[in-house]
């Protein structure tokens, strides 16, 4: 269960959220949203349906692609001479930002459904967070020099149960991605109007 005000996750018994306070046993009205309500998007019975699959920017990999040919001249210039432990250290800093990126970018995941963003990241740690779509207003939009020239950018959300701020970095297509976040209702209905 979630907030209708805030999104962070709350217990069933809970009567008030213990992050904003709001009061969690007034009804809310059917089908409420920030906005308007919506009259096409199932109910909380309902089956939940996948919208939105967000896919990672080419330039998620760009320091693999910088640190590969590095590897490779070290590897065969250096690591194959000497059998030596900093040998083997060197060559794991210089592997990890290769590697690194890689497994985030498989591991990372963004999901737009009929009722929640979900939001997975982390590597060895992952951390999981479904804020409501009524509260979409709560995500940050962050878009670099480069992000607008190359159409990619960063999304800044806070974890359930915590106040620890996170990024999701290097969004593809991020114009249309901004645009179903600030225009939840509208991508929702208008997907759910094509998919009949």
């Amino acid at each position: 269960m979630f907030c209708p005000n805030c999104g962070n996750k709350v217990e069933e018994y809970d009567n008030f959220c213990r992050y904003c306070g709001k009061n969690l046993s007034e009804k809310q009205p059917e089908n409420y949203t920030r906005k308007t309500a919506r009259k096409n998007v199932p109910e909380d019975t309902s089956e939940e349906l996948v919208l939105y699959d967000v896919k990672k920017h080419s330039m998620a990999y760009f320091w693999s692609i910088i640190f590969l040919p590095v590897f490779f001249v070290y590897f065969w210039k250096v690591f194959l001479n000497t059998h030596s432990l900093f040998s083997w250290i060197a060559a794991f800093i210089i592997l990890t930002p290769i590697i690194y990126p890689i497994l985030r970018n498989s591991s990372d995941k963004i999901i737009v459904t009929t009722k929640y963003v979900r939001i997975k990241t982390g590597v060895i740690e992952t951390k999981e967070t479904d804020i409501p779509v009524s509260n979409t207003d709560i995500l940050g939009l962050e878009q670099s020099f480069w992000g607008r020239m190359l159409n990619y950018g960063d999304l800044i959300f806070k974890h359930n149960n915590s106040d620890e701020i996170s990024k999701f970095s290097y969004i593809d297509n991020f114009n249309e991605f901004a645009d179903i976040i600030e225009n939840t209702d509208e991508f929702i209905e208008n997907s759910l109007a094509e998919s009949e």
